[in-house]
């Protein structure tokens, strides 16, 4: 027998069976666990280390080099990215998914703190910050 054939001669089954549907796939919905806005690690650090008034070239030469050097040994590092521009270099560094960015920042520092009789005098302080989409607004109208 063609099921459309039962459908036709039992319709409040039919609204029943509907209905059923409908009541637990709702019921479902609201039970799901859901954030507004849930905490994304992204294992990301950028270094930047200002040296104000050198050259793109003095920066690579003296700053950016010899601070990727230091940072290759980095534990659990997948991927090192440099740019030096004129008063400054940028070095983000990518490390392994679950990794934890904390450790990574206290590593990081530590061998830039290694590294660090061998750079410039006059440069300042390294600046090491990450991305953290909880801090980020997640809507601009």
């Amino acid at each position: 027998m063609n099921p459309s054939h039962i459908a036709i001669r039992n319709p409040a089954s039919v609204f029943i069976l509907v209905l059923m549907i409908v009541t637990l796939g709702s019921s479902a919905y609201r039970g799901l666990p859901r954030e507004a806005a849930p905490d994304i690690q992204i294992p990301l650090l950028i270094v930047t280390l200002p040296f104000p008034g050198a050259s793109p070239e003095d920066v690579e030469s003296l700053v950016t080099r010899k601070a990727e050097l230091a940072l290759q040994n980095v534990d659990n590092l997948e991927e090192i990215k440099s740019t030096s521009a004129e008063g400054a270099s940028t070095i983000t560094l990518e490390f392994e998914l679950g990794f934890d960015v904390d450790d990574a920042r206290v590593k990081v520092r530590e061998k830039l703190d290694e590294v660090r009789p061998e750079l410039p005098e006059d440069m300042e302080d390294p600046i090491i910050s990450e991305i953290n989409f909880s801090e980020q607004p997640m809507l601009i109208v």
